[in-house]
């Protein structure tokens, strides 16, 4: 039985429009839906649709709940297709048992995860017939992750990351981390410092980088992220009560996004004012519509 819609919450989308155009009543055949959340008495999301300029949807996001409040369905939708749909079952701490993944054209995924003293110690792959379509296994050192391997159904090893750590003073750091593909040869090593981190290639070279920035308040000012084909950045500026007033994001030098939030008094996001390269200008106006 489907739990009952308790609100629903629309984002629509002005199309060339500024906030200070849009009045007191917003005009929303102007408008065009974005996104619609679907809520139930207790919050959890059981429905997330995306929309086209012409209202129809495009992709849909189904959740179902236990008494926990823990997710045990998701199924997702292109248009009325379903892509993909995935039910979990979980054990007395609540860590997830069993998977079943369920494809459009049918096939099955099942995926059972196996744990020691709180820890994931294995997870084994096996289609709606029960044959193995493959495994994995974890190492820790004490509680800290130093090895995940994949393994294919003939039990051949397919992908392994290795993890190194550090002490500092009480604290295990993640110092360094490699992924080895063993399908493609393929290697990566990931040398990690605070907040940043540097990707090499097998050969050595630098492959990509990630820096972070925060401010007094701990919270993230600038995001970098840099490939050999492109950097990407951003930075956000938060207001009186932390919560964030403006983004501007960047390909380059380029700008390619940015964004003021207005909050209603009740600190929920009412409007979100943007320049995009793709979209133009906008504003999208967040209405919540009660089904008490």
């Amino acid at each position: 039985m489907e739990k009952p819609v308790n609100c629903i919450k629309t984002i629509w989308r002005f199309p060339g429009i500024s906030p200070d155009e849009l009045g007191a009543l917003p005009d929303l055949s102007k408008a065009f839906k974005v996104e619609a959340k679907h809520h139930d008495e207790k919050g959890g999301m059981i429905l997330r649709e995306e929309f086209d300029t012409d209202g129809v949807v495009t992709e849909s996001y189904v959740y179902g709940f236990n008494e926990k409040g823990l997710v045990v369905s998701h199924t997702h939708y292109f248009g009325e297709e379903l892509s993909e749909e995935e039910r979990i079952s979980y054990d007395e701490a609540d860590r997830p048992l069993k998977e079943e993944k369920i494809f459009a054209d049918g096939s099955v995924t099942l995926i059972l995860s196996e744990y020691n003293e709180g820890k994931i110690m294995a997870k084994k792959i096996f289609d709606e017939e029960g044959v193995s379509e493959g495994s994995e296994q974890f190492t820790y050192e004490e509680d800290r992750l130093v090895l995940h391997e994949k393994y294919d159904s003939d039990g051949k090893l397919t992908e392994q990351y290795k993890a190194k750590w550090s002490k500092e003073g009480e604290d295990w750091i993640l110092k360094e981390s490699t992924e080895n593909n063993l399908n493609d040869g393929t290697s990566f090593r990931t040398v990690h410092s605070g907040n940043d981190y540097v990707v090499y290639d097998g050969k050595g070279s630098k492959y990509a980088s990630h820096s972070k920035k925060f401010n007094e308040k701990g919270k993230m000012s600038e995001n970098h992220y840099s490939t050999l084909a492109r950097d990407l950045s951003a930075f956000y500026v938060y207001d009186e009560q932390d919560r964030l007033s403006e983004e501007e994001r960047f390909t380059g030098d380029a700008l390619t996004f940015k964004s003021k939030t207005f909050y209603g008094e009740d600190g929920s996001v009412k409007m979100l004012h943007a320049t995009e390269a793709s979209a133009g200008m906008f504003t999208d106006l967040f209405v919540t519509e009660s089904k008490r």
